[in-house]
């Protein structure tokens, strides 16, 4: 009787284990370009709003779905996250775009000193404003 509990038992945790690895196996990425826009500015405005002595907005935005219009400074590909980063007026900071996977063909065919819109989630700024799960609007 014991042997037939243990059994159970086992294929049980067999079961979880197995169904929590399908559950995280299929997560997605949203799909960024549908999502409502919250606010659209451009890289020198959004640095504005973050870098505020009254950070409530800036709070208020983390989360959200961000518009911006920008210069690239540069674009960085490093352990398959590809990131854009875009010009402000203040040479110390940037505002940096995490790209999702999809966007990569039409990355390869841009360069530093190309105008974009850029789509993303605002995660927060740390030394610069940082959007995930971006996309590229204008291309």
């Amino acid at each position: 009787m014991l042997k037939y509990k243990t059994h159970i038992l086992f294929l049980i945790i067999i079961g979880l284990g197995l169904f929590y690895v399908i559950n995280k196996y299929n997560e997605t990425t949203p799909n960024t370009s549908f999502l409502k826009t919250e606010i659209e500015l451009d890289t020198n405005a959004f640095i504005e709003l973050v870098n505020t002595n009254n950070n409530v907005l800036s709070s208020e935005l983390i989360e959200k779905t961000i518009q911006i219009e920008g210069v690239i400074k540069n674009i960085t590909h490093r352990n398959n996250v590809r990131s854009i980063f875009l010009f402000t007026d203040n040479d110390s900071s940037s505002v940096v775009c995490q790209m999702q996977s999809n966007q990569k063909e039409i990355m390869s065919s841009m360069k530093a000193g190309d105008t974009i819109i850029v789509k993303g989630i605002y995660k927060g700024a740390l030394l610069d404003p940082i959007l995930l799960h971006c996309v590229i609007m204008n291309k």
